[in-house]
């Protein structure tokens, strides 16, 4: 269909994904955007604002599909260019973005720099116990 849908809240997330040509996020401000992670892991085009954990999402995707949330022509012509995409164009886009929030949003990924942290974290106490050690609690 050649039309746009707002369908409110939804469980079917993924299939809505997997039928949609692409994603758009016109957010203000936002976290770290699962919504925007899992539109790229389902290799989806993404259109989306400049927004500080939006930002970080997008780091490693094509220039140009992020747009200042106040810019109402910038998102007019982004929403044309988004819904003119060829096919082999949208599959590009996609997979450029799976390989971005794969490499940067993994469970391996996450997993990987959170037992790097408990280590770091290990090695402090310890180095702090062995200057300062605290024979009170003895």
């Amino acid at each position: 269909r050649d039309d746009v849908q707002l369908l409110g809240f939804r469980s079917d997330v993924r299939e809505l994904l997997d039928d949609a040509d692409g994603y758009v996020m016109s957010s203000f401000s936002e976290g770290t955007s699962i919504s925007l992670a899992e539109a790229m892991a389902r290799a989806r085009p993404v259109l989306t604002s400049w927004a500080d954990g939006i930002d970080e999402a997008m780091v490693g995707y094509e220039q140009g599909w992020q747009l200042d949330t106040r810019d109402v022509n910038g998102w007019a012509k982004g929403l044309r260019r988004l819904t003119q995409l060829t096919r082999d164009e949208r599959v590009r886009l996609g997979t450029l973005a799976r390989g971005v929030v794969n490499g940067r949003m993994s469970v391996d990924k996450w997993r990987t720099q959170l037992e790097g942290l408990y280590v770091e974290l290990a090695h402090s106490a310890q180095a702090r116990r062995a200057k300062w050690p605290l024979r009170w609690l003895r």
